[in-house]
């Protein structure tokens, strides 16, 4: 009785629940491309701040400025950011090691 229970009124509940939760998760379903609508103009706000992203209608904070970024290598500003990796990767080291 238990099982049916869960089977018939609960189970159909969740996956309503969880359907009507899908637009808040989704991502634009068109074919193409978004272009932004000021690409060549657009002025990112200071750092901390926000704004609406024209396309996509999402918020974005903008967490870093590299322009403003202290260059502990060579002195001065940086010119960008991106992902720093080791150059040797162990993986491969452990890899080489077997052949």
């Amino acid at each position: 009785m238990k099982r049916q229970i869960i089977q018939t009124v609960l189970l159909p509940w969740a996956v309503l629940l969880l359907g009507s939760m899908a637009p808040a998760l989704a991502q634009l379903s068109v074919a193409g491309l978004e272009i932004p609508s000021n690409y060549d103009t657009f002025q990112p706000p200071a750092v901390g701040g926000t704004y609406v992203d024209p396309a996509f209608g999402s918020t974005v904070k903008r967490v870093s400025n590299s322009l403003g970024t202290l260059n502990a290598d060579n002195g001065g500003d940086l010119t960008w950011i991106e992902n720093e990796y080791s150059t040797a990767s162990p993986f491969i080291a452990m890899i080489q090691s077997l052949f």
